[in-house]
C-alpha cells in the first residue's frame, strides 16, 4: 500500500509507524496478560534489529573508496 501510494524510494521511518506499531502490538498482547507485554517488547525488538540487518545488507549502496589526488609542485 505504501509503494503505491509514496512511490518506489519511500523508506519507513522509526517514528510514527514503527513505534506505533510496536505500541499497539503491546496493548493487544496487554489485555491477554502482563508478561506477555514484556515478551512482545523483547521479540519485536530482536526481529527489529535483524531486519534492519539484512535491510542495510540488501539495500544498502556500497561507497566507492575515492582515489587520492596527485597535487604538482
Amino acid at each position: 500500500m505504501e509503494t503505491l501510494m509514496f512511490g518506489k524510494g519511500f523508506q519507513t521511518k522509526l517514528f510514527p509507524e514503527v513505534i506505533g506499531c510496536l505500541f499497539s502490538a503491546m496493548f493487544a498482547c496487554a489485555l491477554v496478560h502482563r508478561v506477555c507485554t514484556s515478551t512482545c517488547l523483547i521479540f519485536s525488538l530482536v526481529a527489529l534489529y535483524y531486519i534492519n540487518r539484512i535491510s542495510q545488507a540488501v539495500y544498502t549502496v556500497p561507497v566507492a573508496p575515492s582515489a587520492p589526488v596527485k597535487k604538482r609542485k
